[in-house]
């Protein structure tokens, strides 16, 4: 719970701090993702403005929906190698309102079709879900958010995060590698020095091996050693 409150406290904060580049939408709406290139995303055109962060007690972990809804075995999503075929479960997942399936067969959708590579695609069933009412939580914004950091929209990810924050969802540490990795991927490796020092001097998450890596591989890259 401490945990929780000091990341509901300061990850505003960290992101005033990266002004002009990170930024939230107003009212926590998703952006206006553009699909018209298969390996972009459009960025939003209108005007931008941080906001603060507040929580929701509605929120519903994965481990909260494991035994509910279990007309889709996981095997299902294993098999999924087309896209069409998830596309097509897709539909009939969402057809079954107002009784629609847990968060983490949503989330398995998604993970099965980001594993396709198809990161545009999951980042609009993610925008599908979500005008629907569909159930959503760390798991699935993880996805999502690694989905803007391989379309080189990592800016967009933190948007991802600030909508996460209405819908209750609170970020992790693979929350965090996953906009460390993308600042990387996208040569703004000073960017996430920065994020990484607010990351472990407010507390907000205890940093993993895979976070530690990230970061020494990013600044490896670009020749930083000595930092590393």
């Amino acid at each position: 719970m401490q945990m929780k409150m000091k990341i509901q406290n300061h990850v505003a904060s960290s992101l005033i701090l990266f002004k002009g580049t990170f930024f939230i939408l107003p009212c926590y709406k998703i952006p206006n993702f553009s699909f018209l290139k298969p390996a972009t995303i459009g960025i939003p055109t209108s005007q931008m403005f941080l906001a603060p962060f507040h929580s929701n007690s509605n929120s519903n972990s994965a481990s909260n929906h494991q035994s509910s809804l279990s007309r889709y075995p996981r095997s299902v999503f294993d098999k999924i190698t087309k896209l069409d075929d998830a596309l097509q479960l897709f539909d009939q997942m969402t057809q079954r309102k107002p009784l629609l399936p847990s968060v983490v067969k949503f989330t398995q959708l998604l993970q099965a079709v980001t594993k396709m590579k198809h990161y545009s695609c999951s980042i609009h069933l993610f925008k599908q879900m979500t005008a629907i009412g569909a159930p959503i939580d760390v798991w699935t914004t993880n996805i999502v958010i690694k989905c803007c950091c391989q379309l080189s929209c990592t800016t967009e990810g933190f948007a991802i995060v600030a909508y996460g924050f209405k819908r209750g969802v609170i970020p992790d540490v693979c929350t965090f590698s996953t906009l460390l990795n993308g600042f990387i991927l996208e040569d703004r490796v000073h960017e996430a020095e920065r994020l990484f020092k607010k990351l472990i001097k407010w507390k907000l998450c205890i940093p993993n091996v895979v976070m530690y890596n990230t970061m020494i591989k990013g600044l490896c890259k670009f020749g930083i050693n000595h930092t590393a």
